[in-house]
């Protein structure tokens, strides 16, 4: 770098700052406290509020049909697959305001399956948070095939920590 002056020496440079050097260090930032896990999750999960809103569509296909799901014997859009798609469009609707390791899992789905859907149609969930307290998550759904309504209800999710309720979880096999 001869010739040029080296962009952090005060005699060239007036408004440079000098860092002290560190050896076998990272840059430093001056009076910064980084968030702990805990209150980084607390800070993202402050931004659910009621009224956010989900969508999330399939197409009838063979696999979801009442015959391949087992729920019954014709070629029709499932009932389990209504649920499997309600379940799906509430949980992504809130997951990127999770915090880190949080997840959120489904504890009750009410659903009236109103009408049949035929393979190849286009079915579409709705969904809106109604309520957020603490860790609950509570949805109203709907859920529309090319002919209009054909599902609504509601569903509950709770936030919980990942790695603890797999863990907790298959700690059941150990019994």
């Amino acid at each position: 770098m001869a010739g040029h002056p080296h962009p952090i020496d005060n005699t060239t440079n007036q408004n440079a700052v000098a860092f002290p050097t560190i050896p076998n260090s990272t840059f430093l930032i001056p009076n910064f406290s980084p968030l702990s896990q805990k209150e980084r999750n607390i800070k993202t999960m402050s931004e659910i509020t009621a009224g956010i809103i989900g969508e999330k569509s399939v197409a009838v296909t063979i696999e979801n049909t009442a015959l391949a799901m087992g729920s019954g014997t014709l070629r029709v859009f499932a009932t389990p697959a209504m649920i499997a798609l309600v379940e799906g469009c509430c949980a992504e609707s809130v997951e990127d305001m999770l915090g880190e390791g949080i997840t959120s899992v489904g504890t009750n789905v009410n659903i009236d399956h109103l009408a049949a859907s035929p393979l190849g149609a286009s079915i579409l969930c709705k969904s809106k948070l109604t309520a957020f307290d603490g860790r609950r998550l509570d949805f109203e759904v709907e859920v529309f095939d090319n002919a209009g309504l054909i599902g609504k209800g509601t569903h509950t999710r709770f936030t919980v920590n990942a790695d603890k309720f797999i863990a907790k979880t298959y700690a059941k096999l150990d019994k």
